[in-house]
């Protein structure tokens, strides 16, 4: 249990239901490895958002296509872990459903905690790029109870077919060249060094996908990158946060 008391995992971006379930099911197989791995070895768990690529929270449907996802941590919670779910931009209509059934905390807003005597900030990072005016808009109007209400009036079947089909068509129209993310990588850092300024030890973020380790003295930036392409995560343990590669075995 000593280990286990020393060693926080972070990860985000998996976007399951993204792909058809024969496509996906390979890296649904290792990220179930990977929570296993983590129930081993490690005291707390958190999911730095879009674990989903589309969460929508009906009072009496649970998406099958998660099952062995949701079935996973709930038994891990029930064994001991800590767990945590930040929400992002494609899972944040949560109720209380991850609060009530598995006992897992989901934050709406960026999470301040400290672990081992650091100060962390703790958010998904949707929103943060400068150019990200439009979506800051959108995301009041998404988030707004009115809306989520409305949707709600749609049949489970539609409304995650929806969801999927403008996700695909966003992601097929939208390819981030590499100047594109040099400048969101840059906006991060710029974000994180804020966050540095206000007393925070360390920043973790997600959303960009791609995996970043950066330290400046005392303090540590990191990216946990996806759980599609890189399949990374970070680890802390004994005052120390890193970037970590899942091996990839598919």
């Amino acid at each position: 249990m000593g280990s286990r008391k020393n060693t926080i995992y972070f990860v985000s971006d998996a976007h399951f239901g993204l792909y058809p379930l024969a496509e996906e099911r390979p890296r649904e197989e290792a990220f179930l490895q990977f929570l296993e791995f983590v129930g081993q070895t490690g005291q707390s768990l958190i999911l730095l958002g879009d674990l989903f690529d589309f969460w929508y929270e009906y009072r009496s449907v649970i998406p099958r296509r998660y099952i062995r996802i949701l079935s996973a941590l709930e038994r891990l919670k029930r064994e001991g872990l800590d767990i945590h779910f930040l929400v992002g931009n494609h899972d944040f209509w949560m109720g209380n459903f991850f609060q009530k059934e598995l006992g897992i905390p989901v934050h709406q807003e960026p999470w301040e905690t400290s672990f081992q005597g650091k100060r962390f900030f703790i958010f998904h990072g949707d929103g943060i790029a400068k150019k990200d005016r439009g979506y800051r808009m959108l995301k009041k109007i998404l988030r707004n109870p009115v809306f989520i209400s409305l949707y709600r009036l749609l049949h489970p079947d539609l409304a995650f077919a929806m969801a999927g089909f403008f996700s695909r068509l966003s992601r097929n129209h939208t390819p981030v060249s590499k100047e594109k993310m040099e400048i969101l990588e840059k906006d991060y850092l710029e974000y994180a060094e804020k966050r540095f300024q206000e007393g925070y030890d360390c920043v973790v973020l997600g959303h960009t996908h791609r995996p970043l380790e950066m330290r400046r003295g005392k303090w540590t930036y990191l990216n946990t990158g996806d759980w599609m392409i890189y399949f990374t995560y970070g680890k802390f343990t004994q005052g120390h946060l890193s970037l970590e590669y899942w091996p990839k075995v598919f």
